[in-house]
């Protein structure tokens, strides 16, 4: 079970894709909760003020995570589920995300969701993302090895699948 409230905002767009790795997360993690961000001027279920919030997205104003934790903990922690091109767009949309502070990680390995193509070696899937971060920030939280355990069934089982056409 982990302390940390996870929101996961999530572009339109990936809502239908199949393979999407956010409701996953989002059914796996005990105080997460997928958010579609329809509209522009959707109310999104952030409060800044309360508490402290992050938002885990990487590019300029981001800090690394583990800088990040050497002032404490946060209380929620924000994630962006979108493409690499579309996930900007949400943060353009909704001011309450911009204004977030950023955290960003530091991969050591290239991710594991062979099932879409990532622009970059260093790019994660929403869920390797949310599992990286809450293991730096809960690193005595249990069962997050077991999520990343399913997530790579997951992805073999789609890449048999795949195989057998």
């Amino acid at each position: 079970m982990t302390r940390t409230r996870v929101v996961i905002v999530q572009h339109p767009r990936e809502r239908p894709h199949p393979f999407g790795t956010a409701a996953l997360a989002a059914r796996a993690l005990t105080r997460a909760e997928l958010v579609i961000a329809w509209r522009r001027d959707q109310a999104l279920p952030l409060d800044a003020t309360a508490g402290r919030t992050w938002l885990l997205f990487p590019g300029p104003g981001s800090i690394p995570i583990d800088v990040a934790l050497e002032a404490g903990r946060p209380d929620t922690l924000v994630a962006v589920d979108g493409t690499w091109h579309t996930a900007p767009s949400l943060l353009a949309r909704h001011g309450a995300l911009a204004a977030l502070p950023r955290v960003h990680l530091s991969p050591t390995s290239p991710g594991r969701y062979r099932i879409r193509a990532e622009p970059a070696p260093h790019c994660l899937s929403t869920l390797e993302s949310l599992v990286s971060a809450l293991t730096a920030i809960e690193p005595e939280t249990e069962g997050l090895g077991a999520l990343l355990a399913a997530f790579d069934a997951m992805v073999e089982r789609q890449l048999a699948l795949l195989g057998e056409r």
